[in-house]
C-alpha cells in the first residue's frame, strides 16, 4: 500500500498520540525529514506526494521503535546543543535543551580570553564543546568516568574541528593546577525516582541520572573538590534538580564561597547554582 507524504505524517502522529509521546507532530516531521530529505515546509508543500516504498518500510520501523519510547534523539543518531550538532549513543544522557542555560550562565561570568575551564561527567561532550566553541581560546578539559562517554566526546569534538581534552577518570580525574571555572551537569535525581521515570530514561545510564536518595550524592563531591581546585575569584557552575538545587546553595560553607546564586531554567523552575570561590 502506498502512502503520500501527508497520509504517512497523520499516521504516525495517531500513532505517536496513541502511545503517549509529547510531542507526537514534531517527532513525525523529525523522522519524516530524517528519512525522506524533506524539510518540514517541503512536507507541507508535498503532502500529496507519495512515498516510495523503501521509505515507508524504513518510516514504518522507527515510528514502531518511537512508539516504544525508544529517544527521537538516538532514532536520529544526533541531537543539536547549542547551535552544535552532536552524535548520541544509547547509554550515553542526552543533551537536554534546558542545558544550554548552564552554558550562557558561565559565558556571561567569563571575563578572561583563555580562561581554563573544568566540566566534569561530559557525557557527549556538549556543555565542554558549546562553551570551547563560544571561547575558541579556551583550555577546556572534560572528564568523564564512563570510557564510552570520553570517546564519543572525542568524536564529537573531532567532527566539530575543536580542540578538547578529554579524560577518563573520577570527578576531576587527577587534573594538575587551578581552574577559572568548573561547570558540571551531574546525576541529580534521587533514587526514588527511578521507580516513576519517563520509558525513554531506560536507554540512559542510570549513573547519569540518579545520585543517593536527594539526588546530591555527586554534587557534594564536586563542591567540596572545585573548593580546591578553583583559582580565587574563579566560578563554579551546576545543573541541579528544582527539588535540592536551594538545599545545596544553604550547604555552601561561607568562608570558601563569597557569592552563590540560584537561577532557573527557561521555565522559571530553580535549576542552576552558580557559586564564587574566596
Amino acid at each position: 500500500m502506498s502512502f503520500t507524504v501527508g497520509q504517512a505524517l497523520k499516521h504516525m502522529i495517531e500513532v505517536f498520540t496513541v502511545a503517549g509521546i509529547p510531542s507526537p507532530q514534531v517527532d513525525a516531521e523529525f523522522l519524516m525529514e530524517h528519512v525522506t530529505g524533506l524539510s518540514r515546509i517541503r512536507q507541507l508543500m508535498d503532502r500529496h506526494v507519495f512515498l516510495e516504498v523503501a521509505e515507508w518500510n524504513i518510516l514504518q520501523d522507527y515510528m514502531q521503535r518511537r512508539a516504544n519510547r525508544e529517544p527521537l534523539q538516538l532514532l536520529l543518531g544526533y541531537t543539536h546543543f547549542y547551535g552544535l550538532r552532536l552524535k548520541v549513543k544509547e547509554g550515553i544522557l542526552i543533551p537536554r535543551p534546558e542545558t544550554e542555560t548552564l552554558v550562557s550562565l558561565v559565558l556571561e561570568r567569563n571575563v578572561k580570553l583563555r580562561p581554563r575551564i573544568l566540566d566534569i561527567g561530559t557525557g557527549t561532550g556538549a556543555v565542554a564543546l558549546a562553551l570551547l566553541h563560544e571561547i575558541p581560546f579556551a583550555d577546556v578539559t572534560a572528564t568523564d568516568i564512563n570510557p564510552d562517554c570520553v570517546r564519543l566526546a572525542r568524536e564529537n569534538a573531532l567532527a566539530l574541528e575543536l580542540q578538547l581534552q578529554a579524560v577518563q577518570g573520577d570527578l576531576f580525574a587527577d587534573q594538575d593546577g587551578l581552574f577559572d571555572i568548573i561547570v558540571s551537569n551531574p546525576p541529580y535525581l534521587p533514587e526514588a525516582d527511578e521507580a516513576v521515570e519517563m520509558p525513554e530514561l531506560k536507554y540512559e545510564s542510570n549513573v547519569a541520572l540518579y545520585s543517593g536518595n536527594d539526588g546530591l550524592a555527586l554534587a557534594r563531591r564536586i563542591v567540596h573538590g572545585a573548593s580546591q581546585r578553583l583559582k580565587s575569584g574563579g566560578i563554579l557552575a551546576l545543573e541541579l534538580d528544582p527539588r535540592n538545587v536551594k538545599v545545596l546553595q544553604a550547604e555552601l560553607p561561607f568562608q570558601l564561597w563569597c557569592a552563590s546564586e540560584v537561577c532557573p531554567d527557561l521555565t522559571g523552575q530553580d535549576r542552576f547554582l552558580v557559586a564564587m570561590r574566596r
